[in-house]
């Protein structure tokens, strides 16, 4: 009887063991399969941070082609500046040179015009001594006096010949302070060109900075998929999730909201001459509280006040210059992906804070 009892203990006891270590895999297959749909979701936002870089990358690729067609127009300015420079200065040594032809012409004849006076002068002595002297020599004196005439044209032809060529000198002279007017155009639209160069090289220059600044004060946030920060030619941009911002359905940011805005605001307070959009984004779900619809009605209310609340953390709370900021709500009309199910809906409902410098909103870009 003892032996039967002690058999049925020892029974017992492996049957104990074996459920303990059923209980125990099956804790572990849970473990797993939580763990497991943790990296599914990191696997979803690395895919989607992924297609971010290749629109941003895209984005980038089309400014810097319009960069390079201002820079070709530039270098084509610069040929036309020095073609015209080129027309000017032999425009300048063909004056020069007709001015020497035509002095040395006028020399000539003025010469000319002095030998033929004291032909005319020498003539008319003759004549008159040919008159005294001879009536034979009236024949020679009619010649005589053909002669004078002739002379007496040309030099009325070559004062004509003078005339024309102050016209001549005075068209020069025009054309050649039309050709420096239009230079000096030129110049100084090539000046204003790099100008705006520099400008946009600046501008690119300190906003890359501030992006990393950004980047840099909220990696631990962006590691965690909760902020995206991107940055272009001439923006940047910066998505916070609704799960770091606020509750579902709420319009108050949460603690860490709050740390995170704190952190865009050291670098927004450096960032000079720029302009702020704060722009809120629902997901596709419609508002079915009766309380909250009562507040915001559809998703444009709800999305717009949002955005609200973040610039006036800024300006409020931050401290802020409020003429730097515009809040907008987009809905749900601007989703990043397809809503699926309820994380994708989550991934839609964000906050988007542009930012972009005065330079380019003055130029209407």
């Amino acid at each position: 009887m003892k032996r039967l009892f002690s058999i049925f203990l020892i029974i017992i006891f492996f049957v104990s063991c074996s459920n303990d270590e059923l209980v125990k895999k099956d804790k572990e297959i849970k473990d797993y399969e939580t763990k497991n749909k943790e990296l599914e979701y990191t696997i979803k936002l690395k895919e989607q941070e992924i297609e971010y870089l290749k629109k941003d990358i895209d984005r980038m690729g089309s400014e810097l082609k319009l960069y390079k067609e201002e820079v070709e127009k530039l270098k084509n300015l610069e040929k036309e500046y020095a073609v015209l420079k080129t027309e000017r200065d032999a425009l300048v040594s063909r004056f020069d040179e007709k001015t020497k032809d035509i002095q040395k012409a006028l020399e000539d004849r003025n010469k000319q015009v002095e030998e033929k006076s004291k032909l005319v002068d020498t003539l008319s002595k003759e004549l008159e001594k040919m008159k005294a002297d001879n009536q034979k020599l009236v024949a020679d004196l009619e010649t005589k006096k053909n002669e004078i005439e002739n002379l007496k044209k040309s030099i009325e032809s070559e004062k004509k010949m003078s005339v024309d060529y102050q016209n001549n000198m005075k068209t020069l002279e025009e054309q050649i302070v039309k050709l420096n007017q239009s230079l000096q155009e030129k110049e100084k639209i090539i000046l204003d060109l790099k100008s705006e160069i520099k400008v946009l090289k600046d501008t690119q220059e300190l906003m890359k900075k501030e992006s990393e600044s950004l980047k840099q004060s909220l990696s631990l946030e962006i590691k965690k998929g909760n902020v995206i920060v991107q940055d272009s030619f001439n923006s940047i941009t910066v998505l916070l999730m609704e799960k770091v911002m606020f509750g579902k359905a709420q319009i108050s940011i949460t603690k860490s909201g709050e740390e995170i805005l704190k952190n865009i605001a050291n670098t927004l307070s450096k960032i000079k001459d720029k302009e702020v959009f704060v722009i809120g984004h629902a997901d596709s779900d419609p508002v079915v509280d009766p309380i909250i619809s009562k507040i915001y009605p559809t998703n444009w209310e709800f999305s717009v006040m949002r955005a609200v609340m973040v610039v006036r953390y800024f300006t409020e709370v931050l401290g802020l210059n409020p003429s730097l900021f515009t809040a907008a709500g987009r809905s749900s009309f601007h989703p990043i992906v397809l809503e699926k199910n309820e994380e994708d809906k989550s991934l839609n409902r964000r906050t988007e804070i542009l930012i972009f410098p005065k330079y380019e909103i003055k130029k209407g870009n």
